[in-house]
């Protein structure tokens, strides 16, 4: 299908602007240029701005034709494609202009690839259907055509010609102008595509010869092409998965494309039940009018009418364009065909077979034999060529096992097809399906690259589904890809290897024409058949050994072309993968099925392969889905048991503990006042249960040894020596038991831990006892002598625990008390005693940054550092200074804590935010709304006056304002958190201290400024400025509690702010204070300032009344009721949720943002129609303050975007002047103008919603879901019917609507896995993302704006040597308007709160540096709870905690950094080295001081992955390079010979010297007991020590791994950590070669080695593994010289069988050096148990002569083996 990016696809009705008119008058054609992407205008002008800097300009003459550059016109940069070059001259086209240009190469440049990726902005259009009836255009047409530009106008697009982009177009307004003033005519759109197409191919001097011809064409003329139903284009050389609709000839074939099948079908069945109902006779009167006809097979379709109609009785003919099909009908059944049908594309095409003759006489048997191949037929077809003349494809065709039924066919016979009654076309696979390489040398096949290959690869028997066959293993990847051999072709295997030996033992190498091939395999130096699959342009290749499975790299002078006669036998191995496996602990899972293949070996019977399906893989190769079978076990069902048996879990309860509620426990561990366990004193009976079912298992069990991995379960001997059940948490170097009952985690002796049963499964599913907890309003880092405190204060004691809030994983934030006394506050006053000590020790230290080497510097914007900033007020309404209700004394309470100056001190130093008990409270830290009784007249008190649209109420009743200030006069006493303030954000809650009284109140932020809050207490209303060291946390009880004040507006004032003076204030405020007044509260709605929902009312005082009569202000009436908000959500919306629990419904998803949230629709659409119909058209009319009074959970009507309808909605969000709403009967969330809302009648809102969210039961719906797999969901899910089940319904926060928990019925279940395991590859449950994610930007910086050989002036920052220092730019605006922004997005409310465990080393951010200031930085490394960063503005690195990074916005990733890394200029770094004293010197010389730096070069740190820069600098009137001269110290000889950059990064790598590995432990004629790993051949295999599973060295590496830096670069022999890809462990490795960027290691712990290692994934070696002796050595057996003889190839599989897996005795002969890696290798003696002596065993294999080829016994010529397969 045509789908070229920018152009509108076919039958699209789009909205263009004309900007230029073009007259074909040779054609007579009406040619626009237009812009068809005027609604994103704002995407193109952004691309203008970017192209600006373009990449870099032309040096002479570059490029060829076709290329894409910029262009330089008047100083600008444009878009523009290279037409012609001619030395410096170049004709170029501008895209975005549609029109040509010339040129000087030195005014082109290279873009940035993004700069291309829109499409032209304007477009090359013909106005369709119309032609000019003259040869030229008139002047009246000229005329009204030139004035069209800049018009827009509505058209339909009709066809895209490729590939010169041109649209047909048709314009209704302007054809009908032009046809009415008898200047062009009307043709048929068919007709005039191809007169367009000719007109584009012909010469000019032909075109007019052609349009006379074509206007004298009839319709009548054109057989079969219905000009009016759309036929959508094909794109060639593509391939369709079609069926076979009709067989004319092999010349004309009719070919349904299989996608739109199901749609034609229900079009057709639509319109057949439509038509036989109806009783219009009314016909079609033209020859090729498109018409509904009823044919044999008794059922109306759609068709074209081929004949004329003379009477009713007649009889005519017509052709079923969805068929291909011409047939006779009566004229009584052809009607005329409504135009609701024809907007279903025609998806059957006219073929013919590629490779049939024009002029070929077909026999009648022939078209019978290729009707029973094809006719009916689900099949694929190639799309080869489209073939205009007769609007008809040429089509190759494919059975689905990719035979090719084109060659098939037209090699018969007639006399073959004759004798053929039963057609079975050979399963043969076409070539080159795997090829991933694009290029390859010229001795590689020609036909390498093509998608098909005459020479095909001969395929295994096809197996049908249900098939059960005799199988041996021949290779094995992974369960989830195998080969294997059938049993019964044990001997015609061995025959076709014998036959290959022999001929191939003196073939020559040949150039090759295939890649199917014969290759020479190194591991036995036989000769196999092969197929390559990948040619990387290097001596070797990978092949395939067909009949084996296995694939090899072998070197391409090993290679041969196939002789013909060996591709009659089919492959003998086929692809397999075993069915029905758990997607988890793949590792575990592979290692068991080869366990499973080895002991079947063992069994009578072997193995049977059971194909439970057949399908293609990613590379289009034929995959069996199978199970194996022994006689009496199957491999899928004990692999899926041990999996299920590894992954069960305790039962993890929330024991329903709520919020607010009180437990008496018993403290069982304490790790920290943050971490530590308790268990209810009400689960103690069941406590004691658990533990008399674990002694009852314990004594009867027996023991035996288990082999124990991370997060099995298990019973183990607890510190009381009780056994206890446990999870096991480590397992080297020491076994670590997690006891869930206790909380504690210990160390166990492996006789002292047992592994659950199946007995076991009743004390399994006990829920865990111990609860985790922790204190509430403690900070974060205390000492740890409070921590030992704590602990044995509490461990083992009894106390009562109050939960004041729950953290993110569970865990409960606490109050302890012991009788009266509460613990928190013994906690505080010790962590105050300590601070008080050591405050007395501690200076006032200044603000430094650190550098990279760990020091302190002071200096010129050497870091991020606070800088003064003006913010700007926001015009709030002001309140009295003080509060009016000053005659409120709050009871003193005694408290055990007093805050001391010294204290504050201590805390500056010791303290910082619990950030983890902001973000569990963040969904509550919202005030309740006040208690509020609409149209109900109470006596209030107005505590805060300012204006008559802004001043506050107080209810009269204080007891509950008391209670509130007591409360938060104890809460106010908790110690300062220094952090806790910048962690604040404008609307939400706090304490706040009042300067006036010295007490503290609740409030809430209005505005953040650089040292202060601005608050409103908001149980009086009065603001003020308060010091951030003056707010406090407030605690969930107090938040439980609603404000004791509410914000008011006089009712009906709007509109009359002009008659308002100062005068009406002060009066206004006199007349309200301390006096109780009658309010009745009318209306609700939000005030933007504050934050706050503001309540309109009336105020009964004659006095006030007179005030505003005096003033000129009248109220509106108060008579009529407004608008009564809802303060229920559940009770006021449309319908009771619960009635939907435990139904089943049949629903459609209309929308997924993945499991956790997506929403469904009833699939009956007639109550939805209904309801539509109830709506009315118009909307209501508006209601004064109606949208005032939206806020989130508002049921309302809005209008659809294209203004044509109104919906029932649901706000979900406002923002100023928009709402974001739920549309409740679609499922679909939309953002519109909060003018397109109205009231809802209460008539429509008892009517349930006809679509519901919901969420997937057993699903996390908080959890968060990967990107991809949340695609892969909505995929699965979209627009499908499904049988639901409601099981749950609950009130999600976020949206204000009800989400229901459903579950899909077996069938629909069982669809969705499948199609999504097939896509995804993972297990559905463990994949989490969220729908509200922000997208982490990676590798996205700019370059920073440096030209080689341009001086900029700059300071040095950060400055670690010569080669590594950072220069900024003097431009100290810049760096405060970025500072600015980064403030301003950081303190924007988060709403991505695990965007900080989503960042890599490489991704951008903002983070927040010492100073407590935000600046853009980019992450280096990142441990479990904070990133090492390096602030991209400035140069340092420093280290962040996760809580403390944001997300960083486009905007200001297109400011490149202001500084740059760079290296001094002038040195040969690879002859020489700098002397210590340099790197202080330098320091010292550039600190401070304004420099001239000049980029020399370009590269990249290897380190970092950031532009590094040579230069030169300039300090004054000294050059920096000869003063640094006299610190350079030149080598005469060098090893490694290192880049400039990579030598500078050696003072950061400190990587200055080579270092190596010690010689493995053994010693001349000692025995050793080892296992052999890596074996090669009898002179070069590996073993490894016996005990090497006791080393720690694995643990070591992996630690190393994570956080030792990258090498700058790497020579042959170096050591270092290596990442092995098959299992992604760090292992130490030695550098075995180098090729260009990537490296051949040898693991010197194992002895295998692997190629193409990138830099990126080593790792400096850490001395402690230095240290460490490799635990594998190099061998070779002892007495066999090499000079003195060769071995026979049979020795190598009996070498590698006899000492695989088998432990050894190797005794040390002699040790040389071995000549390709520099390492030793031992000559050894192999004894395996019993006495069998290795070497012995092996002398019949050893020749003692020179080298003979070896002769293949039995083996036989070309020709045995050619009557073998025959």
């Amino acid at each position: 299908m045509c789908s070229v990016p920018g152009v509108p696809t076919p039958g699209s009705e789009v909205s263009v602007v004309i900007t230029r008119v073009n007259l074909n008058q040779n054609c007579g054609l009406v040619e626009l240029w237009v812009n068809l992407n005027n609604e994103i205008k704002h995407v193109y002008d952004q691309m203008r701005e970017d192209i600006q800097t373009p990449n870099r300009k032309f040096y002479g003459p570059e490029g060829k034709t076709g290329d894409l550059c910029l262009a330089n016109i008047d100083e600008k940069w444009h878009r523009a494609r290279i037409v012609s070059m001619q030395e410096e001259n170049y004709n170029v086209f501008l895209i975005d202009h549609g029109q040509p240009h010339s040129t000087l190469s030195d005014k082109l440049a290279w873009g940035k690839h993004e700069c291309f990726i829109l499409p032209p902005e304007i477009e090359c259009c013909i106005i369709a259907n119309i032609l000019s009836i003259e040869n030229n255009w008139p002047e009246r047409a000229t005329n009204f055509l030139k004035s069209l530009p800049g018009k827009e106008f509505r058209g339909l697009v009709q066809h895209a010609l490729m590939p010169d982009r041109t649209i047909l177009l048709d314009l209704p307004i302007i054809s009908k102008h032009l046809c009415k003033e008898g200047v062009a005519k009307k043709i048929p759109s068919g007709e005039f595509k191809n007169l367009v197409l000719k007109c584009l191919n012909l010469p000019k001097e032909n075109a007019v010869e052609m349009i006379t011809e074509k206007q004298n064409l009839t319709v009548s003329n054109q057989l079969g092409n219905d000009n009016q139903y759309f036929y959508p284009e094909l794109m060639t050389n593509t391939l369709e998965s079609i069926r076979v609709t009709e067989v004319i000839d092999p010349g004309n074939i009719f070919c349904e494309l299989t996608i739109y099948s199901k749609a034609v079908k229900n079009l057709s069945e639509q319109m057949d039940k439509e038509l036989k109902a109806s009783l219009d006779e009314s016909q079609p009167q033209t020859i090729g009018m498109p018409c509904a006809a009823l044919g044999i097979a008794g059922k109306w379709q759609r068709a074209v009418l081929k004949q004329q109609i003379t009477s009713r009785v007649a009889t005519v003919e017509v052709f079923f364009v969805d068929e291909g099909k011409t047939e006779l009908v009566q004229a009584t059944n052809v009607k005329k065909l409504d135009w609701k049908f024809l907007r279903m594309p025609v998806a059957t095409y006219n073929c013919k077979m590629e490779g049939v003759k024009n002029n070929k006489q077909w026999e009648q048997k022939e078209i019978d034999y290729l009707k029973s191949l094809i006719l009916n037929q689900n099949i694929i077809a190639r799309f080869d060529c489209h073939i205009l003349p007769e609007d008809q494809y040429s089509v190759s065709l494919y059975t689905p096992s990719a035979s090719c039924i084109n060659d098939y066919f037209l090699e018969k016979k007639v006399e073959e097809i004759k004798s053929d009654t039963r057609p079975n076309i050979p399963c043969k696979q076409f070539l080159s399906s795997t090829t991933r390489d694009v290029t390859s040398p010229s001795y590689l096949p020609t036909s390498y690259n093509s998608s098909f290959s005459p020479m095909e690869m001969p395929l295994c028997d096809f197996l049908a589904a249900g098939a059960s066959v005799g199988v041996r293993i021949s290779c094995i990847d992974s369960l989830d890809k195998f080969w294997c051999q059938l049993s019964r072709c044990d001997k015609k295997l061995d025959i076709l290897m014998k036959d290959l030996q022999a001929h191939y033992a003196s073939v020559h190498p040949k150039p090759l024409v295939e890649s199917v091939c014969v290759t020479r395999n190194p591991d036995d130096n036989m000769w196999y058949r092969a197929k390559i699959i990948t040619n990387q342009q290097s001596p070797d290749v990978e092949v395939r050994l067909i009949d084996f499975g296995q694939t090899r790299k072998v070197p391409l002078r090993e290679l041969r072309p196939i002789d013909p006669t060996f591709l009659r036998l089919d492959a003998q191995a086929f692809q397999c993968s075993l069915i029905n496996v758990p997607p988890t602990d793949i590792n575990y899972a592979n290692e068991e099925f080869r366990k499973f293949v080895n002991s079947s070996l063992a069994q009578d019977g072997g193995l049977n392969c059971v194909i439970k399906a057949v399908v293609s893989d990613e590379e289009g190769m034929l995959l069996n889905l199978v199970d194996l079978q022994t006689q009496s076990e199957s491999a899928s069902q004990i692999i899926a048991e041990k999996l299920a048996a590894r992954h069960v879990e305790f039962n993890h309860s929330d024991h329903k503990i709520d919020v607010n509620s009180k437990e008496k426990i018993t403290i069982s561990y304490s790790e920290t006042v943050h971490n530590f366990y308790c268990q209810l004193d009400r689960d103690s009976q069941l406590f004691h249960q658990v533990q008399s079912d674990i002694e009852r298992l314990v004594a009867n069990s027996v023991y035996s040894e288990y082999s124990f991995a991370v997060n099995d379960l298990c019973i183990a001997r607890y510190s009381d020596s009780k056994w206890q059940r446990g999870q096991v948490v480590e397992i080297s170097p020491n076994l670590k038991v997690h006891f869930v009952d206790f909380g504690e985690t210990l160390t166990v002796n492996r006789s002292e831990i047992q592994p659950f049963t199946c007995e076991a499964s009743a004390t399994r599913t006990t829920p865990v006892l111990a609860v985790a907890l922790q204190l509430f309003n403690i900070p974060e880092e205390i000492p740890q002598e409070v921590d030992a405190w704590f602990a044995k204060k509490v461990v083992g004691q009894s106390l009562t625990m109050s939960v004041l809030g729950k953290g993110p994983n569970g865990k409960l934030m606490v109050e302890l008390f012991d009788g009266l006394k509460s613990l928190n506050a013994q906690v505080r006053e010790k962590i105050m005693n300590f601070a008080k000590a050591d405050a007395t020790d501690k200076q006032e230290e200044t603000m430094d940054v650190p550098n990279g080497d760990g020091t302190k510097q002071n200096g010129r914007q050497k870091s991020p550092i606070m800088q003064s900033e003006q913010f700007n007020i926001i015009n709030k309404p002001t309140s009295p200074s003080q509060n009016l209700l000053s005659n409120f004394t709050a009871e003193k309470m005694d408290a055990n804590i007093e805050l001391t100056s010294d204290m504050q001190t201590a805390n500056q130093e010791k303290t910082k935010s619990t950030h983890d008990e902001i973000a569990t409270l963040d969904k509550s830290l919202t005030y309740k709304k006040p208690v509020i009784s609409f149209n109900k007249t109470e006596v209030l008190y107005a505590s805060s006056i300012s204006r008559p649209d802004y001043f506050w109420c107080q209810y009269s009743n204080a007891d509950d304002l008391d209670k509130v200030t007591r409360i938060a006069q104890i809460e106010g006493q908790a110690p300062q958190d220094p952090f806790f303030a910048h962690l604040q954000l404008v609307g939400t809650p706090c304490l706040a201290l009042y300067k006036s009284d010295n007490q503290w109140y609740r409030a809430q932020v209005v505005e953040k400024k650089r040292d202060a809050f601005l608050v409103v207490f908001i149980d009086y209303g009065n603001e003020e400025d308060i010091d951030y060291k003056d707010v406090r946390p407030i605690s969930p009880s107090l938040l439980e509690m609603a404000p004791q004040a509410f914000l008011c507006t006089l009712y009906g004032i709007h509109g009359t702010e002009e008659l308002w003076d100062d005068a009406l204030y002060d009066d206004f405020y006199i007349l309200l204070k301390d006096k109780p007044l009658n309010v009745t509260v009318l209306d609700m709605g939000q005030n933007l300032d504050v934050k706050m929902p503001q309540y309109m009312v009336h105020i009964d005082d004659a006095d006030l009344h007179n005030l505003l009569k005096k003033h000129g202000i009248v109220p509106k009436s108060t008579s009529k009721k407004i608008y009564e908000p809802s303060q229920d959500y559940l009770t006021h919306f449309y319908s009771e949720p619960n009635s939907l629990v435990n139904k089943k419904v049949e629903a459609i998803v209309t929308s997924s943002s993945g499991p956790a949230r997506f929403w469904c629709q009833y699939s009956d659409s007639e109550k939805l129609i209904e309801l539509i119909k109830l709506i009315p058209k118009g909307g209501l009319e508006e209601e004064l303050l109606f949208s005032d009074a939206l806020s989130p959970g508002s049921p309302c009507l809005s209008l659809s975007s294209d203004g044509n309808q109104w919906n029932r909605a649901q706000v979900i969000e406002r923002q100023p002047g928009r709402v974001k709403v739920a549309l409740v009967d679609y499922g679909y969330e939309e953002e519109l103008c909060i003018k397109d809302t109205r009231p809802i009648p209460p008539s429509l809102r008892i009517i349930q919603p006809q679509a519901f969210l919901c969420h997937m039961e057993h699903f996390d719906k908080n959890a968060v879901w990967d990107d991809k797999l949340n695609h892969l969901f909505h995929k699965a899910m979209a627009d499908k019917v499904f049988e639901l089940t409601i099981v749950s319904v609950e009130f999600n926060e976020d949206v204000k609507i009800p989400q229901y928990s459903i579950e899909l019925d077996a069938s629909s279940l069982e669809k969705l896995k499948k199609k999504f395991y097939k896509q995804s590859g993972e297990e559905v449950g463990n994949m989490p993302q969220s729908p509200t994610q922000i997208p982490v930007l990676r590798n996205t910086l700019r370059t920073p704006e440096l030209e080689k050989n341009t001086t900029v002036s700059a300071y040095a920052l950060s400055i670690s040597g010569p080669g590594y220092f950072w220069c900024q730019f003097c431009d100290r605006i810049q760096l405060d308007e970025i500072k600015k922004m980064a403030k301003d997005e950081a303190t924007m409310p988060r709403r991505d709160w695990n965007f900080g465990n989503r960042l890599i080393p490489g991704d951008t951010c903002i983070a927040l540096f010492t100073d407590c200031c935000w600046y853009r930085a980019q992450i280096l490394s990142k441990t479990e709870d904070k990133f090492s960063v390096l602030f991209i503005d400035y140069g340092n690195e420093g280290d962040v905690m996760i809580a403390n990074v944001r997300p960083i916005s486009q905007s200001l990733l297109k400011i490149p950094p202001r500084a740059f890394l760079c290296s001094l200029g002038g040195f040969e770094y690879s002859r020489g080295d700098w002397d210590d004293a340099s790197y202080n010197y330098l320091d010292n010389f550039l600190t401070d001081k304004l420099l001239k730096v000049t980029p020399i070069r370009k590269c990249i740190n290897q380190n970092n992955k950031l532009p590094q820069f040579v230069v030169d600098i300039q300090c004054g009137t000294k050059s920096v390079k000869e003063v640094m001269q006299k610190y350079w110290k030149a080598n005469s000889n060098v090893d490694n010979v290192l880049t400039e950059p990579a030598k500078n990064e050696q003072a950061k790598s400190n990587l200055t010297k080579k270092m190596t590995y010690k010689n493995p432990s053994v010693t001349l004629n000692k025995t050793e007991l080892v296992y052999a790993t890596c074996i090669d051949d009898p002179h070069f295999f590996w073993c490894q020590f016996a005990t090497w599973a006791d080393q720690p060295i694995e643990k070591m590496a992996q630690e190393a791994g994570l956080s030792q830096p990258v090498p700058t670069t790497l020579n042959k022999g170096d050591s270092c950590l290596s990442l092995f890809s098959d299992d992604n462990q760090w292992c130490r490795a030695l550098v075995n070669e180098k090729n260009d960027e990537k490296f051949n290691v040898v693991f010197v712990d194992y002895g295998n080695e692997t190629d193409d290692v990138m830099i990126k994934d080593t790792r400096i070696l850490p001395q402690n593994l230095l240290d460490e002796p490799p635990q594998a050595f190099l061998c070779m057996l002892y007495g066999f010289d090499q000079s003195q003889g060769t071995w026979d190839d049979k020795v190598y599989d009996s070498f590698y069988n006899t000492i695989l897996d088998k432990l050894l005795k190797v005794k040390i002969m002699t040790v040389t050096e071995n000549s390709d890696i520099a390492i030793p290798q031992y000559a050894v003696q192999i004894e395996m148990e019993g006495g069998t002596d290795v070497n012995k065993l092996m002398e019949k294999y050893w020749i003692k002569s020179a080298y003979q080829t070896p002769k293949v016994s039995g083996a036989g010529s070309c020709q045995d083996f050619q009557l073998l397969v025959t």
